[in-house]
């Protein structure tokens, strides 16, 4: 809005706090969107980076899993090799033990997961209908509690050989 005052024409100063006020307002929006696109960049490059760097740190998080009693065997002996200088005597008795250790674990794992089902196909004959439905109903909300329990200590507990950064609430 112009304000004519003889031949000089002036902005009415409510009117260019107004238009000013404005600008300012749809900046300030300009800069919120601006950080938060920012913020969510950084949130997501972060944790990509920190998965992969987790999974590159924990050697021992994959080295033994789905490997055949032979494999972990001879794993344990190159590292014992590699720290300890083993003599290839050394390397053939330990190589021997761990390879009985690891097939009598694997068979004991074995025995345990017939034994659980055996146990599992027992109660589930016993019960009556009503029952085995509840029963399968607290089994399955025990396992959603045992995932949310390994999923939220995930990265809370070091693997072998590595230092834990921050003490954990039982230290503190």
């Amino acid at each position: 809005m112009l304000i004519k005052i003889g031949s000089l024409n002036f902005i009415d100063p409510r009117e260019s706090y107004r238009v000013q006020n404005k600008k300012n307002k749809i900046m300030n929006q300009q800069i919120k969107t601006l950080a938060i696109a920012a913020a969510l960049t950084f949130g997501i490059t972060t944790s990509s980076i920190y998965a992969q760097s987790t999974a590159q740190n924990n050697p021992h998080q994959k080295e033994f899993k789905m490997k055949s009693p032979e494999e972990r065997a001879q794993s344990y002996v190159q590292m014992l090799t590699q720290k300890l200088s083993l003599t290839p005597d050394q390397q053939k008795k330990i190589q021997d033990a761990k390879l009985n250790e690891f097939t009598q674990k694997q068979e004991l794992f074995k025995k345990q997961m017939e034994l659980r089902k055996q146990t599992l196909q027992n109660i589930e004959s016993t019960l009556t209908p009503e029952q085995l439905k509840t029963f399968n109903e607290e089994r399955n909300k025990m396992k959603g509690q045992m995932k949310n329990r390994v999923s939220n200590n995930k990265g809370k507990y070091p693997y072998r050989g590595q230092k834990l950064d921050q003490p954990s609430d039982s230290q503190q």
